[in-house]
């Protein structure tokens, strides 16, 4: 028959389509199949050397591309705590452990309030449709209205079409959000 190839990237040679990505085997709850794929594309653009691994300074050029100000020491804390097969990176299911953890008695709401405040631009104690669109401009993302919206319904347990504090917060501690 005639076989689909694809390129692998860490050996260099053709390797059946049938090993690509299966989003399926990597459900946990709290992900949908979607969710799933789409953490693959990020972890994908942070894996600059495509070896399936991210590295310490491919986490931390993420980490400073978003706006943390991610010093040496926390990003090999990171690594530290989630690399469970010591292979000195995450690889993507350990990626998945990271980005679904519960939050830490450590991470508190004024934590939480830091990241809140990145996205609420001019200050008015919501995060709007604006507020996204200009968060995924300036981090580059293609991410159309529609989409933008499905999050803010999301979060939004008020019904007004926009994300408060509360909501945020709700979200961000909640590993079932992406439901």
């Amino acid at each position: 028959g005639s076989e689909i190839c694809i390129r692998d990237r860490r050996t260099s040679h053709a390797t059946p389509k049938s090993n690509q990505f299966n989003a399926r085997a990597h459900i946990i709850p709290g992900l949908s199949e979607k969710d799933v794929e789409q953490l693959k594309e990020v972890f994908d653009s942070w894996d600059v050397d495509g070896t399936g691994i991210i590295r310490p300074m491919e986490l931390r050029a993420a980490l400073v591309k978003y706006g943390f100000k991610a010093q040496s020491t926390t990003v090999y804390d990171i690594i530290a705590e989630y690399d469970e097969d010591e292979s000195g990176g995450l690889s993507f299911k350990e990626f998945l452990k990271l980005i679904t953890r519960k939050p830490k008695d450590r991470e508190t709401k004024q934590d939480v309030q830091k990241v809140f405040k990145k996205f609420d631009k001019s200050r008015k104690g919501f995060i709007s449709l604006d507020d996204l669109r200009q968060v995924a401009d300036e981090l580059k993302e293609e991410v159309d209205d529609s989409t933008l919206r499905e999050m803010i319904s999301k979060a939004d347990m008020s019904g007004r079409g926009q994300i408060s504090f509360d909501d945020f917060y709700q979200a961000m501690i909640k590993p079932s959000f992406y439901q």
